[in-house]
C-alpha cells in the first residue's frame, strides 16, 4: 500500500486460511448485514494483531477476549484483544483506501492498534497505535509507529510493577481510598492514560492540568462526577473539583516515583 508514503516503516503480513474462517463464523451469527461485514473485518484485525503479537513475546489471551465469539456475550463491534497481565487493547480495522481511523470514547483499554486491510483482504498492514487517552478522528500518517509499541507496554509493565511495591499509606487519604476502589483492568487504564501525559508535558503545572481532565472527565465513578444539574454547582460541585485537583496533584506524585528510576 502506498497511500499513506509511509512504507518504509509499516508492516504487513498475509492472512491465512484461519483467519477468514473465524471472520466468516462470526460474522454469520449476526443479524443483520452490516452488522456481519464489520464483525468481519473486526475479527480479522484481532487475528492479525494477536498473530503480530505472539512474533513479539508478548503474551494474550484471544479466547478470553470480547472480541471472540461476538454478539454473545458481547457487542458485535468489539475488538478487544486481551493481554496477559497488562489489561486489553482495542483493534481497529480501516479498508484499504482510508487515511483516518476514528477511535470510539476510551473505556478501559490500554491503548489502540490499527490496521489497514487490503482490497481483496488478503493482508493487513500494521498503521500503527494509539495510546489509551486517545479519541476521535486520527490520521493515519499520525499514529505512533506500530514498533513503539513494545516500549510502551514496557513502561505500563514497569509502572504497574512499581505502584504495587508502593507504600500507599504515604500518600494523602483520598488517593489511597480512590487506588483501592479502582479495579486491575482499571489501574492499568490509568497507567496506559498518564503516560503520554507525563511524557509529553514538561512543566508540572501543565502535566497537573492535564491529569485533572483525565479525572473529571474519565473516572467520574467514584465520587468525584459533577452535578448534572448546573443550578446545584455551588458548594457541592466545587467540593467535587477541588478532589480531582487534589487528586491528580498525588496522583502526579505517585507518577513521578513510579516513572523516575
Amino acid at each position: 500500500m502506498t497511500q499513506l508514503n509511509l512504507t518504509d516503516r509499516l508492516h504487513q503480513i498475509t492472512l491465512p486460511p484461519e483467519a477468514h474462517r473465524w471472520a466468516q463464523l462470526f460474522a454469520s451469527k449476526q443479524s443483520d448485514v452490516p452488522t456481519g461485514k464489520q464483525v468481519y473485518y473486526n475479527t480479522l484485525s484481532v487475528f492479525a494483531v494477536d498473530d503480530y503479537l505472539h512474533t513479539l513475546g508478548i503474551a494474550t489471551n484471544l479466547e478470553d477476549s470480547d472480541s471472540w465469539y461476538p454478539g454473545l456475550t458481547s457487542p458485535p463491534d468489539s475488538a478487544e484483544l486481551k493481554l496477559v497481565d497488562l489489561g486489553a487493547i482495542e483493534c481497529r480495522p480501516v479498508l484499504a483506501a482510508a487515511t483516518e481511523v476514528v477511535l470510539p470514547f476510551p473505556g478501559d483499554e490500554i491503548a489502540y492498534v490499527v490496521v489497514q486491510l487490503s482490497a481483496d483482504l488478503d493482508t493487513v498492514t500494521f498503521c500503527g497505535y494509539a495510546p489509551a487517552n486517545t479519541t476521535g478522528t486520527i490520521a493515519l500518517a499520525s499514529l505512533r509507529p506500530i514498533e513503539y509499541l513494545t516500549n510502551y507496554l514496557g513502561k505500563l509493565r514497569d509502572g504497574v510493577d512499581r505502584l504495587e511495591n508502593l507504600d500507599l499509606e504515604q500518600f494523602d487519604p483520598l488517593m489511597s481510598e480512590f487506588l483501592a476502589e479502582l479495579s486491575d483492568r482499571g489501574m492499568l487504564s490509568l497507567i496506559a492514560r498518564s503516560i503520554p501525559i507525563y511524557e509529553s508535558s514538561a512543566r508540572k503545572l501543565s502535566k497537573k492540568l492535564e491529569i485533572s481532565e483525565l479525572f473529571g472527565s474519565n473516572f467520574a465513578g467514584v465520587g468525584i462526577q459533577r452535578s448534572a444539574n448546573a443550578e446545584q454547582r455551588s458548594l457541592a460541585e466545587l467540593q467535587q473539583e477541588d478532589k480531582i485537583r487534589n487528586l491528580a496533584e498525588g496522583w502526579l506524585e505517585i507518577l513521578n516515583q513510579i516513572f523516575i528510576a
